[in-house]
């Protein structure tokens, strides 16, 4: 599936906004090492191996915060679901200085790429923020937190619907929606109606589909 023209020009413009926030950052912290390298090169103060670390892992920072160049290597992909599991991963939260236990769920899938490598996606981190051994009440059922809030969502997923993976957006990740009832915008992430042709929130041109939902016609 290629994407529309108007959507290659977005993709254009955020990798020069990318490559000009890493110029930036990388100049400004230039600026400050040939401001402050007295002090910086006094290796009465710091070692050189040290200065060699710091120097290391400051001048990543660009990189790191503008996604340059770990981006340049993405591509585009298609490929099939082969399998759909629910992850619940235990983390901490703090209420009043005091620490406590929380669910968060995730829907991973593995997918079977058009090359036949087989990759995983969580194609959705739920956010549930529960505490653990707690239920919660959804639509007036009690749902126990260990499947939490999953069950409106594990269905947008069926094995053997084909998905897209868009580089240089950040929803890149595109998948056939059951009975194109919606559509989401890989540029916010935006749910949107089927039928519109724009996201109603950033009025990005949105993804439509001509091949059939999964095994539907």
């Amino acid at each position: 599936m290629d994407l529309p023209e108007s959507l290659q020009k977005k993709r254009f413009k955020t990798y020069i906004k990318r490559f000009l926030l890493c110029f930036i950052l990388f100049s400004l912290i230039t600026a400050l090492v040939y401001h402050y390298r007295e002090t910086i090169f006094s290796y009465e103060l710091i070692p050189p191996f040290a200065i060699a670390c710091i120097g290391i892992a400051v001048y990543s920072v660009p990189f790191g915060v503008s996604g340059i160049p770990l981006s340049l290597f993405d591509s585009n992909w298609e490929g099939v679901i082969t399998a759909i599991d629910i992850k619940t991963n235990t983390d901490t939260y703090f209420v009043g200085g005091k620490p406590g236990s929380y669910n968060k769920n995730n829907i991973v899938l593995t997918i079977r790429k058009k090359n036949g490598k087989i990759v995983k996606h969580t194609a959705k981190s739920l956010g549930v923020k529960e505490r653990v051994g707690i239920s919660s009440t959804l639509m007036g059922s009690v749902h126990n937190v260990t499947t939490g809030k999953i069950e409106n969502h594990v269905d947008e997923f069926s094995v053997g619907d084909k998905v897209y993976h868009f580089y240089g957006f950040k929803y890149n990740f595109y998948v056939h929606e059951p009975h194109e009832e919606h559509r989401h915008c890989i540029v916010c992430g935006t749910t949107n109606n089927y039928h519109s042709k724009t996201c109603w929130s950033c009025h990005s041109e949105l993804i439509k589909h001509k091949l059939s939902y999964g095994n539907k016609k």
